[in-house]
């Protein structure tokens, strides 16, 4: 078909072509010698020579070397002028990782803004043998995507996806798809590269791999249809356990607990690390010294005091907002101005969450689901009051017992949506990195540790599950969020709001105590009706009772009736007078 198109069009091609038309006539007009059966041998041998080579370069040989090479390719990241480095912290991490792999997998939690993505980054910055994936700068959608950024980060060659191959298989192969088959050789290649860089006792330093931001996978898709995550987590466990890697991952502790804890030997096998803000004393020094350093050179406008003091009060050790507020300053901003529309954002944040509980509850269709939601939003109301007013992180069993009794469900809901975060004061990051994890640790169990025999005998029971979840205290989702919390308590419209509220839970609960009351007297009318006839049934037969039972035995029984009685009728009294107060209160609502 290529022959007939040049032989029909030759009067068309292009006379400026380099290769003129009759230099090319002898090559097109040469090919016409050439036999039928010769041009399909020649054509199948290129077809199949293409995709031997396709098999050659995908052998697991050649896969582990791919690996190794992308491995060897340190990381280089880009880091702003000004940014408050975590020395301490970066200094245990690079040791940590400096040493033979633990066979614990490494979670770090903590709120935004702390700083566990930059600090992580500078200790990978130019670090071989380390793979990091940020799942926040490649979002996923379903389950091939994780998985394909998976392999394809750790350096594995996939199946040539051009038009020829797809042409040639007849298959509909999109971007960024894999195949169960493809996905366990790759897991087994770079598995067995892990394995052969042990054996070698790592010539190149000890495998790093890095997961942040996979929390993201939780926005698309349900977790259980991600078969590919937990499929990912089974190969992090097995180099965990055969101390092949570093495994770590930088999440929030709401998706680690509740969703890759899923995850049966990850959960028994894996470490929290809790990475909290930078202490406020830190943040002042930074920007009195190196910040303004930096503005007399640049700008020639320094921080005042009052504008230090006022950026660690709304937005304390966040450095995500620090460094907003950097920049913003370089551009001309006052530092009123930037911390009013930041802290505005959280406020408007907080009214759009309180106004959405509002109109759900206005919007419900049965009197008890409207009651529901309003109490939820009473119990996040007294969470801000708590929360606005602590000076120390405030334990969440307190809360549970004090606000949310049956209802603790929603403390997570409000850490996932970072209205408020989560410290773990045992799994705090100076306590577990100072020095290597403690080799006598139980690797089954990731809040207790081996007692010493001589010591006292553990605590069990009740007494010992309330130590573990005390170990977990309440923030609120940030510095600016605190503000924020104060700000909307203090407003006169949300005040007249949740007095409102209040008045139509107390409006409900006194009709609630009226129904009751109108049941309690329903009910002791019943039995006053049942005293009278068995009294009635006594007097009209006295003399027959008597005669049958004799006297003494009688009038005790008819006795304890009068008394019945009367004990009837002094309650239904007392009700009435407790119904009529009731309705008083009702009415004056």
């Amino acid at each position: 078909r290529f022959l007939t198109h040049c032989r029909t069009y030759r009067h068309k091609l292009s006379p400026t072509h380099p290769l003129s038309f009759s230099q090319r006539r002898p090559y097109i007009d040469g090919l016409d010698g050439i036999p039928f059966a010769a041009k399909f041998i020649l054509l199948g041998s290129v077809v199949v020579s293409y995709f031997l080579f396709q098999m050659f370069r995908r052998t697991i040989r050649l896969q582990k070397v791919y690996i190794r090479k992308t491995f060897l390719n340190a990381p280089h990241f880009s880091f702003p002028s000004l940014w408050y480095g975590r020395d301490e912290e970066g200094l245990n991490l690079k040791n940590y990782f400096g040493s033979p792999p633990t066979g614990r997998p490494i979670v770090m939690i903590g709120p935004d803004g702390s700083g566990k993505t930059f600090t992580l980054k500078s200790v990978m910055n130019g670090r071989s043998m380390t793979m990091f994936i940020d799942f926040r700068k490649q979002p996923i959608t379903d389950n091939d995507e994780f998985m394909y950024t998976i392999v394809s980060s750790s350096g594995y060659l996939l199946p040539s996806n051009d038009l020829i191959t797809r042409w040639l298989l007849r298959e509909k192969t999109s971007k960024n798809k894999i195949s169960s088959t493809d996905v366990d050789k790759a897991l087994q290649s770079f598995g067995e590269m892990l394995h052969d860089d042990k054996m070698n006792n790592f010539p190149d330093g000890y495998p790093l791999i890095c997961i942040n931001g996979i929390e993201a996978l939780a926005h698309h898709k349900p977790l259980n249809e991600l078969t590919n995550l937990f499929k990912f987590l089974d190969f992090c466990v097995y180099a965990a356990d055969n101390q092949l890697a570093h495994v770590f991952f930088i999440t929030t502790y709401h998706f680690a607990k509740f969703e890759l804890d899923k995850h049966d030997g990850w959960r028994h096998r894996r470490e929290f690390v809790d990475f909290p803000y930078i202490p406020e004393r830190n943040i002042k020094k930074f920007l009195s010294e190196k910040v303004n350093s930096y503005f007399q050179q640049v700008i020639d406008r320094p921080l005042s005091e009052i504008d230090i003091e006022h950026i660690v009060q709304c937005v304390g050790g966040s450095m995500t907002d620090v460094n907003a507020v950097i920049n913003n300053f370089l551009t001309g901003y006052s530092c009123y101005d930037i911390l009013d529309r930041m802290v505005a954002d959280s406020v408007n944040e907080l009214s759009e969450h309180m106004t959405k509980l509002l109109r759900a509850a206005n919007e419900a269709k049965e009197k008890d689901a409207e009651e529901q939601l309003l109490k939820k939003y009473k119990r996040f109301w007294q969470l801000m009051e708590v929360l606005s007013s602590a000076q120390a992180p405030v334990p969440r069993i307190d809360l549970i017992n004090q606000i949310f009794h049956q209802s603790a469900a929603e403390l997570d809901e409000y850490e996932m949506s970072q209205l408020i975060s989560y410290f773990h004061r045992k799994f705090a990051f100076r306590n577990r990195f100072r020095e290597r994890l403690d080799k006598e640790e139980d690797p089954h169990d990731d809040a207790f540790t081996v007692s010493n025999p001589n010591s006292a005998a553990p605590k069990i029971g009740l007494e010992l599950l309330k130590n573990r979840v005390e170990d977990v205290s309440v923030l609120p989702g940030s510095p600016r969020m605190k503000m924020a919390f104060k700000l909307v308590m203090s407003d006169p419209k949300i005040l007249e709001q949740n007095k409102l509220v209040n008045a139509n839970l107390k409006k409900k609960k006194l009709k609630s105590q009226a129904n009751e009351f109108h049941d309690t007297l329903h009910e002791l009318q019943g039995r006053k009706k049942d005293i009278i006839l068995e009294l009635d049934r006594y007097l009209s037969h006295l003399k027959v009772c008597e005669t049958i039972f004799g006297r003494e035995e009688v009038n005790p029984v008819i006795n304890e009736l009068w008394l019945s009685r009367k004990s009837v009728e002094d309650q239904m009294d007392s009700t009435k007078i407790e119904l009529e107060h009731v309705e008083k209160e009702i009415s004056a609502h």
